[in-house]
C-alpha cells in the first residue's frame, strides 16, 4: 500500500513532511491572527460604545447645566453640540457593525437620542422660552400695578365725599397688602420654579382682585376709571402666572421625559456593552479552543510525519550500513535485492555495483600477482649488474670533476684579484676626485672668509671712528655738567643771600648741583668705557689684519693642493684602465672554466643519479617481490 511512498525521493518525503508541518503552522498562525483581529475589533467596538456612554453622561451634565441656568442659550448650544457628537459617533459605529442585534440596538439608541431626547429637549427649550416671556409679563404687570396705585392713593387722601375715608384707606391698604402678597408668592414661584407653588401665587392674585373689586364698590368720591387699569394689570398678572405655570409644567414633563430617555439610552448602551463583552468572551474561548485544537493536530501530524519518514529511511540505511561492514570485512559474496526507487535505493544499487566490481577486480589481481613476483626477481638480477657498472663510472667522473674544480678556483682567484685591484683604483680615483672637490670648496670658503675678514676690518674702522665721535659728545656733556654745577652753586649763593625767601630755591639748587655732579661722574665712567672700547677695537683691527694675511696665504696653498690632486686623479685613471683590461681577461677565463666545470658537474650528477636510480631500482625490485607476496596474502582474505 505504501510502495508509492517508498519510490518517492528522500527530498520529496522530507518536503512533504515539513510542508505538512508548515501548513499546520500556517493554519495556526492564520487562526491566531484572525482571533487577534476579531478581539481587537471587538475591543475597538467596546471602546466606541464606552465613548457613547461618555457622550451620554456629558449630554446629561450639559442638560443639567442648562436647567440650572434657567434656559441659557449658551448651555443649550452645549446640549445640541453633545447631541451632534453623539450622532457622529453613532454613524461611525453603525458603519463598522454588521451583526443584526448590534444594529438593532444601535438604531434604537439613535432613535432615543436623536428623536425622543431631542424632541423632549426642544419642548424644554420652548417651555423655558414661554417661562421667560411669562416672567417678563409678570414684571411688566407688577410695575404697571405699582405705578397705578399711587394716583389712587392720592385721590383717596384728597377725597371728602366719603363718609368714612378711614375705612376706604383701610380697604385700599388691604388691596395693596393682597397685591404685595401676590408678588411675594409669585417670586417664590419663579425662584422655586416648581408648579406646585403656583396655586399659592394664583390664590394670592385672586385675593388681590377680590379686594380690588370690594374697594371699587365701597369707596365714593373717587373716579372709578382709576381702578379699571389697575384691575386690568392684575388680570394680566394673573394670566402671566397661568402661562408661567404652564411653562413650568411643560419643563417638568420634558425633564421627566429626558430623564426616562436618558435611562433608556443608558440601558441600551449597557445592553450593547454587555453583548460585546459576552461575544468577546465567546470569541476568545472559541479562539483558544481553535488554537489548542490546531496546535494539538499539528503536533500529532508532525509526530506521524516524523514516524513515517523514519520508517521509510532508517531501516534501509541500517541495511546499507550492514552491507558496507561486510564489504569492509572482505565478504564480497553477498547479493542485495533492491526494490526502492528513491535515493536510498540508488545508494543500495550503487553499493551492489561496487561489490560486484570489487569482486571482479580482486579476481584479476589474484591471477596477476604470481606473474608480478617472477618478473620482479628477474628485474632485481639485471638491476644489480647495472648498479656495479654505474658505480665505476661514478668514481672516474668524480676524479675529473675534482681537477676541474681546482682549475676553476685558480682562475677565479686571478679574476678576483684583478677585480680587487680595479676596485682599489676606482676608490682611489673617487677619493682623489672627492679631495679635489673638497679643496675647491675650501678655496671658495677661504675666499669668502677673506672677504668677510676684509668687511670686519672695515667695520672695526667704522667702530673706532664712531667711538671717537662718542668721546666728543661726552666732552660736550661734561662741559655742560660743569657749567650746570657752577650755575647751581651761584643759585645756592643767591638763595643764601635771599634768606628765608630763597630757602626753597636753595633746595632746588642743591638738587641740580647733585644731578650735575652725578652727570660728571657718569660721563667720566662712560669716557673710561669708551677709551677701553677704543683700545679693544684697535687690538681687534690689528688681529683682523693678520687674519686676512693668513687667509690669503691659505687660499694660495689650497689652490696648489687642488692642482696636485688633479694630476693624481689622471694617473689613477690610467691605472684603472689597465686594471679593467686585466679583469676582463680574467673574467673570460673564469667563464670558460666555469662552463667546463658545469659540464663535468652535470656528468657527475648524471652518474650519481644513475647510481642512485640503479640502487633504487634494485631496492624497488626487492620491494616489488615482497609486495607480490603481500598481495597474494591480502587477496586471500576476500571471499569471492
Amino acid at each position: 500500500m505504501l510502495r508509492w511512498l517508498n519510490n518517492l525521493s528522500v527530498s520529496l518525503k522530507l518536503g512533504l513532511g515539513f510542508s505538512l508541518v508548515l501548513a499546520l503552522t500556517l493554519t495556526l498562525v492564520i487562526t491566531a491572527w484572525s482571533a487577534m483581529d476579531t478581539l481587537i475589533k471587538r475591543s475597538n467596538w467596546t471602546q466606541a460604545i464606552t465613548q457613547l456612554n461618555t457622550l451620554t453622561t456629558d449630554m446629561r451634565i450639559s442638560r443639567l447645566q442648562y436647567m440650572l441656568t434657567q434656559g441659557d442659550e449658551a448651555s443649550a448650544s452645549k446640549v445640541l453640540n453633545n447631541l451632534q457628537q453623539m450622532e457622529q459617533q453613532q454613524d461611525s459605529i453603525l458603519a463598522s457593525f454588521k451583526d443584526p442585534t448590534n444594529l438593532r440596538l444601535l438604531h434604537q439608541h439613535k432613535a432615543l437620542t436623536q428623536n425622543d431626547y431631542r424632541q423632549a429637549f426642544d419642548d424644554m427649550r420652548q417651555g423655558y422660552a414661554q417661562a421667560s416671556s411669562a416672567h417678563q409679563q409678570l414684571e411688566k404687570a407688577a410695575a404697571e400695578a405699582s405705578t397705578q396705585l399711587q394716583p389712587l392713593h392720592q385721590q383717596l387722601l384728597q377725597s371728602t365725599a366719603s363718609d368714612s375715608p378711614i375705612r376706604d384707606l383701610d380697604t385700599y391698604w388691604q388691596v395693596v397688602s393682597a397685591i404685595q402678597q401676590a408678588r411675594i408668592d409669585t417670586r417664590s414661584l419663579t425662584y422655586g420654579a416648581r408648579a406646585e407653588l403656583a396655586d399659592k401665587a394664583i390664590s394670592s392674585t385672586d385675593t388681590a382682585l377680590t379686594e380690588l373689586k370690594r374697594l371699587q364698590s365701597e369707596i365714593h368720591g373717587v373716579d372709578v376709571t382709576q381702578i379699571a387699569p389697575l384691575q386690568s394689570s392684575l388680570s394680566a398678572y394673573r394670566q402671566a402666572i397661568d402661562s408661567y405655570t404652564q411653562a413650568l409644567r411643560r419643563i417638568s414633563a420634558a425633564r421627566q421625559e429626558m430623564t426616562v430617555r436618558t435611562n433608556d439610552v443608558l440601558s441600551v448602551i449597557n445592553e450593547l456593552y454587555q453583548l460585546q463583552i459576552s461575544r468577546r468572551d465567546s470569541e476568545s474561548h472559541s479562539a483558544v479552543t481553535t488554537l489548542l485544537s490546531t496546535a494539538a493536530l499539528a503536533i500529532l501530524l508532525g509526530i506521524l510525519a516524523a514516524w513515517a519518514i523514519n520508517r521509510q529511511i532508517v531501516p534501509s540505511l541500517r541495511q546499507t550500513v550492514t552491507q558496507l561492514r561486510r564489504i569492509a570485512e572482505g565478504d564480497l559474496s553477498q547479493q542485495i535485492s533492491v526494490e526502492r526507487r528513491d535515493e536510498v535505493g540508488m545508494l543500495q544499487q550503487g553499493l551492489q555495483q561496487t561489490n560486484d566490481r570489487l569482486r571482479e577486480l580482486i579476481g584479476h589481481i589474484s591471477s596477476g600477482v604470481g606473474q608480478l613476483a617472477s618478473a620482479a626477481e628477474e628485474l632485481s638480477a639485471v638491476t644489480e649488474q647495472t648498479r656495479n657498472g654505474v658505480l665505476n663510472q661514478k668514481d672516474e667522473t668524480h676524479l675529473v670533476a675534482t681537477a676541474m674544480n681546482e682549475m676553476t678556483a685558480t682562475v677565479n682567484d686571478v679574476a678576483l684579484n684583478a677585480e680587487r685591484a680595479a676596485n682599489a683604483a676606482n676608490q682611489a680615483a673617487q677619493q682623489a676626485h672627492s679631495s679635489d672637490t673638497v679643496v675647491a670648496r675650501t678655496v671658495s670658503s677661504m675666499d669668502r672668509l677673506a672677504a668677510e675678514v676684509e668687511r670686519s676690518v672695515q667695520s672695526m674702522a667704522s667702530l673706532k671712528a664712531e667711538s671717537n665721535q662718542i668721546g666728543s659728545v661726552l666732552d660736550v656733556i661734561k662741559t655742560v655738567a660743569e657749567q650746570t654745577n657752577l650755575l647751581a652753586l651761584n643759585a645756592a649763593i643767591e638763595a643764601a643771600r635771599a634768606g628765608e625767601a630763597g630757602r626753597g630755591f636753595a633746595v632746588v639748587a642743591d638738587e641740580v648741583r647733585g644731578l650735575a655732579q652725578r652727570t660728571q661722574q657718569s660721563t667720566a665712567e662712560i669716557e673710561a668705557l669708551i677709551a677701553a672700547l677704543q683700545r679693544r677695537a684697535n687690538d681687534t683691527a690689528l688681529i683682523m689684519q693678520d687674519s686676512r694675511t693668513l687667509t690669503e696665504q691659505t687660499v694660495t696653498l689650497a689652490r696648489d693642493t687642488g692642482t696636485a690632486l688633479t694630476a693624481i686623479s689622471r694617473a689613477i685613471g690610467d691605472i684603472q684602465d689597465m686594471n679593467q683590461q686585466i679583469a676582463t681577461a680574467a673574467e673570460q677565463q673564469s667563464t670558460v672554466a666555469e662552463e667546463i666545470n658545469r659540464s663535468v658537474e652535470n656528468v657527475r650528477e648524471v652518474a650519481d643519479q644513475t647510481a642512485t636510480a640503479s640502487a633504487q631500482t634494485a631496492q624497488s625490485s626487492t620491494q616489488l617481490a615482497s609486495l607480490g607476496g603481500d598481495l597474494q596474502q591480502l587477496v586471500g582474505r576476500f571471499a569471492l
